[in-house]
């Protein structure tokens, strides 16, 4: 009668009969896929991280890292330590906990300077404090703007004098970096300007220097009192209306032709001249009676002093008819417009229609032959050759991404079959080799009693795989009773 065999008997038996080779091979497949399952695992089972505050000053970023080493929460850095990233399920729970916390503060401290009372604190100090506090918060207010990253303030406040000649302006300083690909326009170094003089007493807009983080003053084209100043006012408004206008017109070229098949530019002469005429027009024909008076007198008769003569005189004033006319012309009204449209000889349009196109796109600018405006149109065989290889170029990049894409998916499955299949024909030899050992297996007789082990029918097995089996049993027995020759037999092989 056999005797019971657990779960661990069975694999530690069936392990103890095969051959040091065997054994490694089923170690190393057994490990190697339970790797890959622990891998998985953790793979899948990873945090998702997400963004929780971009563009960070050194000085914020610190902030909310310490904030996020006393709460344990994991987090990531990235762009260069401005980003902080922490798992996706806790971004907008950890904003409301650093907000409370007022983290990040952006930097340059503000008004909570003020926050802790000292009453040692000397007027001097408290001055100091004043002037930094003020500094922080305009250096935030400027700082939330959507082109800058980065801003700083510094401000000259002089001393109070006795006597108002004596007192010195103050001034302001300001240094700003932008975000990659974004610049200030003029309208908005003004609006900072602005800001600033407004938030301090006394401070004028011209007092207050506006420039990069590269040295370049970003105030000095604001100028619009002396000359330079005034042609680059003049120059950019002029470039604003031709830029305007040939918009217009290529909007509708790309409607009409397609995009690309046609281009457009605009030349704007304007006139800045500032003119205001009072005129009057006076109309000799045309009097006007302003006034009338009328006098009247008695004369006594002679010869009878009861009787008298009555006399009338009127008095009338005239004047004469005026029209006053007061004329205002604006500085920057369009003088003269001159356009030109370049199209595609590959569109093929005809006489008539190239009429038509200008009569359209005159209609669009508001041109006026009157004041001299007038338009061409040519037709010329445009150089695509670029834009066509950069097109190919693209398509080729998608291309090689999505093959990509399918190769690392098919590798990967690829990889995993062939373990699972190697592996399986590594397991479907072990009963083969177990029917082997029990055939070389010698019989115990006399007292000694054996136990019967029980072996599952197993099926047939063909006599090519037999022969492989022994094969592989011969050359193991070979290898562990005569490793040297079995070394040096290998070096051999490897050596031709």
């Amino acid at each position: 009668m056999p005797f019971p065999q657990t779960l661990s008997d069975q694999v530690r038996g069936i392990f103890g009969r095969l051959s040091p080779r065997q054994r490694l091979t089923v170690g190393l497949a057994f490990f190697g896929v339970l790797a890959a399952v622990i891998g998985a695992v953790l793979w899948a089972g990873r945090p998702e991280f997400s963004l929780l505050y971009g563009d960070l000053d050194p000085g914020s970023a610190g902030e909310v890292v310490e904030a996020l080493r006393e709460a344990k929460v994991p987090y990531r850095l990235a762009r260069g330590g401005t980003a902080v990233l922490v798992p996706r399920d806790r971004v907008y729970e950890l904003r409301v906990e650093l907000a409370g916390k007022g983290v990040p503060r952006g930097g340059a401290a503000g008004y909570e300077l003020f926050d802790r009372r000292n009453l040692g604190t000397s007027e001097f100090v408290q001055k100091v404090n004043y002037k930094r506090a003020l500094e922080g918060e305009l250096s935030r207010t400027i700082q939330g703007m959507a082109e800058i990253s980065y801003a700083r303030v510094h401000l000259a406040l002089p001393e109070e004098r006795l006597f108002k000649e004596d007192q010195e302006e103050p001034s302001a300083s300001i240094v700003v970096a932008m975000k990659p690909g974004t610049r200030l326009r003029p309208k908005q170094v003004i609006g900072i300007q602005n800001l600033v003089a407004g938030s301090v007493e006394g401070l004028k807009p011209e007092r207050v220097t506006v420039l990069d983080v590269y040295g370049n003053i970003l105030s000095e084209q604001l100028d619009r009192i002396s000359p330079t100043g005034m042609a680059a006012s003049q120059m950019e408004l002029r470039q604003q209306v031709e830029a305007y206008l040939a918009k217009k017109a290529q909007t509708m070229l790309d409607r009409v032709l397609g995009k690309d098949n046609a281009v457009v530019r605009v030349s704007a002469e304007l006139d800045f001249q500032h003119i205001e005429r009072n005129r009057e027009y006076y109309d000799p024909e045309g009097a006007v009676v302003i006034s009338q008076e009328t006098e009247e007198s008695e004369t006594p008769l002679e010869g009878d002093a009861n009787a008298s003569s009555r006399t009338e005189h009127t008095i009338v004033n005239y004047e004469v008819g005026k029209t006053v006319e007061r004329i205002v012309r604006s500085a920057g009204s369009v003088k003269r417009l001159s356009a030109a449209v370049l199209v595609d000889e590959r569109q093929g349009l005809s006489q008539a229609e190239v009429a038509r196109l200008a009569a359209l796109v005159g209609r669009a600018l508001g041109l006026d032959p009157g004041r001299g405006d007038h338009i061409e149109i040519y037709a010329m065989p445009f150089e695509i050759s670029e834009i066509e290889a950069a097109r190919a170029e693209m398509e080729r990049a998608a291309k090689r991404a999505f093959w990509m894409g399918v190769a690392r998916k098919a590798g990967i499955v690829l990889v995993v079959v062939l373990m699972l299949l190697w592996l399986r024909s590594k397991l479907r030899k072990i009963p083969r080799l177990l029917i082997l050992t029990e055939e070389r297996k010698p019989q115990f007789t006399g007292i000694e009693r054996h136990r019967e082990v029980e072996v599952p029918e197993l099926e047939e097995v063909s006599p090519e795989a037999l022969k492989e089996a022994r094969l592989q049993e011969y050359i193991a027995d070979f290898v562990q009773k005569e490793p040297d020759k079995a070394a040096r037999l290998l070096r051999a092989w490897l050596a031709r």
